[in-house]
Order: structure tokens, then C-alpha cells, then sequence
């Protein structure tokens, strides 16, 4: 059996265990007097998602693990480090207002969002902070879930395990951040997330600062990096992107399997925006490399650091990475693209094993060391 034949199998495995999603109507409401209750139901379907998330995940696991030969096991390689959790709370921005300076400035910059219910805004995240005895940098990881979901039960079933597997395979301080969710907290809050927590490193940690994403998490990471590549006062050394969300322009296979596919997809980046018609999504997304990263110009791209994407062979959902592989590339930026056979979130343990190497490895390549 090859890796192609092994995630045939696998997609035959999940299609047994699949469970429907709650798809909540993220746009708010046009009257205010309305919000509070479309924010309950929000919230409540949020809470359904990552609990099913987190049933299939567990659903799937053994499933997956039990593939014939190298293609099961475990999705991790063996841990190398010893590795201690603390956890932590960090105080972020709430004015929604896009910079005017740095890279802001001299791009066409998102306008600045409607906030649905202000007094929702929260002001503090938590982080969970994954430290090898010796760390060789830190990783400061933004998990998927569609930019609305993967708070909750995900992260702590799921999420802050992975941050530990990942600390102890790679000695590398993994930082799993708690970024806030849309709708309630539309762009640019999730990023200035990330923005605060390279600065809570800088000012605790030395050694390279590395950023890292997952579909959503990817693109909120890709448009942190644009800024904080532009920002002085926030030096970083990398930034690795896994099936990442980098043309919002073009929609992915599964939201062009229908017209009620589309209207969804957009009325999913109203939301991220902030925007009050979908007309504007669509203008902005074509315009705009901090709403859509693989629009940068080149002379801009260049002050990227060393980048790491992962793409999917058979990813249903997001497109945009060889392209901004391509692109950054062109620009002289440090490049690693790789592709696995996988979909979006379905991969096997021998592949996963195989993209987590990769990653170790290029995680070297930014410390200038190696492993034994």
C-alpha cells in the first residue's frame, strides 16, 4: 500500500464517522437590539462544533492509527524532550482600528470593522506555554477552526496536547494562544493576538521567535507576519503555514460545490472583515494583502522570514499556498514547500509523522543545529 492507497482508505474510514456541523449565521444582525441574541446562538453552536470536532477526532484516531504498516501509529513522531506546561494571561488590544503605519500604511488596508457587540470585545487571552528543558526557540502556534471555531473543548482536548507532542519532539518552547474568535472579534483583533504575543516572548524569552498556523490560524499568522515583518520593534525569525488560508480571492472545491456553498463562504469573510455587505468582502479581497496575503508586492514580500508551507494534494478546502510559496520565492525570501497526501484536515499518521519531521528539520535550519 502506497501513501496514495493509505488515504483512500483513510477518506473511506472518515466518511463512516462523520458527524454534522452547526453552520450558525455568522454576520450579525443589522439591528443592535438583535445582536445579544444572534451572540448566544453563536456561541451555542460554537460549543456543538468543537465538541463534534472533538468526537470525531477521537472517533477517527484509532481508526487511523490502526493502517497497515508505516501508514498507522501514531501521528507524532517519538518525544526527545522533557517538556513542562505553565499556564498564562495575556492583555490584548480592543480597538479594532487597522494601523496607519509600518506596512498599513503604504498598502490598501482593510477598512476598519464594525464590532457587533463592543462590549463583548474581550481584552485578555490565555496562553499555554510548552517548555523543553533547553528550548531552542519558541513557537508561537494559532490553531484552525475556520476563524470561528476551535476554542473550547478543541483546544484542550486536542489543541494544547498537540502544542506538548510537538514541544517534546522538537525542543522547541511551544506558545498555543487562545486567539479571539470572529464573529465578535472581527480583523484585525485575532491578529493583533499574535502581534502581543511576540511581544510577551520578546520581552520573557531569548532565541529565534518563530510564528505557526493552521488553515485560519495560517492566514491570521500570514497577515501578523506582513506587519510584524514591517515593524521594528517586533523582529521574527519564521513563519510556518500548514494547509494554510492564503487566497481568500479564490474559492476551494468545497465552496464551489453550490450556490449556497458560495453565499456561505462569503458571508464567512463578512464576518472576518468585520463588513456590513458582502459586496465589500469581495473588493477588499482583491485589493487588499492584509485581507488576502498572496496580493503583496514583491519589493514588500522580501522582508519575510524564512518560510515553511504545507500543502495538501487533496485539500478540499483552502488554496492560496504554492502560490504564496511562488511568490515569496521570487522575492528572495528562504522557501520550503512541501506537499502531503492529504486532504484539509484528513491525513494519516505516517504522512502526519513525515510533515512533523519536515518541520523539525526545518526548524533547524532556523537555529543552525541539529538533532541526534
Amino acid at each position: 500500500m502506497n501513501a496514495e492507497e493509505a488515504f483512500a482508505e483513510a477518506v473511506g474510514i472518515a466518511q463512516q464517522v462523520q458527524l454534522p456541523v452547526p453552520q450558525p449565521e455568522l454576520v450579525a444582525p443589522r439591528s443592535p437590539a438583535r445582536r445579544a441574541e444572534w451572540w448566544e446562538r453563536v456561541r451555542a453552536d460554537r460549543v456543538r462544533a468543537n465538541a463534534t470536532g472533538v468526537e470525531v477526532r477521537q472517533r477517527l484516531a484509532p481508526l487511523l492509527s490502526a493502517l497497515p504498516g508505516d501508514h498507522g501509529g501514531e501521528p507524532l513522531p517519538a518525544d526527545r524532550h522533557r517538556v513542562n506546561q505553565s499556564w498564562h494571561s495575556l492583555q490584548v488590544p480592543v480597538d479594532a482600528q487597522w494601523p496607519t503605519d509600518g506596512l498599513a500604511g503604504a498598502v490598501i488596508a482593510p477598512i476598519d470593522p464594525e464590532v457587533p457587540l463592543p462590549a463583548f470585545v474581550r481584552d485578555r487571552i490565555s496562553l499555554a506555554e510548552c517548555t523543553p528543558d533547553e528550548p531552542r526557540g519558541t513557537l508561537i502556534n494559532v490553531h484552525g477552526g475556520a476563524w470561528w471555531t476551535g476554542d473550547g473543548a478543541v483546544r484542550a482536548t486536542l489543541g494544547v496536547p498537540q502544542a506538548i507532542s510537538l514541544a517534546e519532539f522538537t525542543g522547541w518552547r511551544v506558545l498555543d494562544l487562545d486567539v479571539r474568535l470572529v464573529p465578535e472579534h472581527p480583523y484585525p483583533l485575532p491578529v493583533f493576538d499574535v502581534l502581543a504575543a511576540i511581544d510577551w516572548v520578546r520581552q520573557r524569552h531569548d532565541g529565534p521567535v518563530v510564528l505557526a498556523g493552521t488553515s485560519s490560524g495560517a492566514h491570521t499568522v500570514a497577515v501578523a507576519a506582513l506587519l510584524a515583518a514591517h515593524d521594528h520593534q517586533r523582529p521574527i525569525d519564521g513563519q510556518l503555514l500548514i494547509v494554510p488560508s492564503l487566497d481568500l480571492a479564490t474559492l476551494g472545491p468545497e465552496h464551489r460545490r453550490s450556490e449556497e456553498a458560495r453565499a456561505a463562504r462569503w458571508a464567512q469573510l463578512q464576518a472576518v472583515f468585520g463588513l456590513p455587505e458582502p459586496e465589500l468582502v469581495r473588493e477588499l479581497v482583491g485589493v487588499s494583502p492584509l485581507a488576502n496575503p498572496v496580493l503583496i508586492e514583491p519589493g514588500f514580500a522580501r522582508a519575510l522570514p524564512p518560510t515553511m508551507i504545507a500543502v495538501g494534494e487533496y485539500d478540499e478546502t483552502v488554496v492560496g499556498g504554492e502560490l504564496y510559496a511562488a511568490l515569496l520565492a521570487g522575492s528572495g525570501v528562504r522557501i520550503d514547500c512541501h506537499e502531503y497526501v492529504r486532504g484539509h484536515t484528513l491525513i494519516t499518521p505516517g504522512e502526519s509523522r513525515r510533515m512533523y519531521t519536515d518541520i523539525d528539520n526545518w526548524l533547524q535550519t532556523i537555529t543552525g543545529t541539529t538533532q541526534g
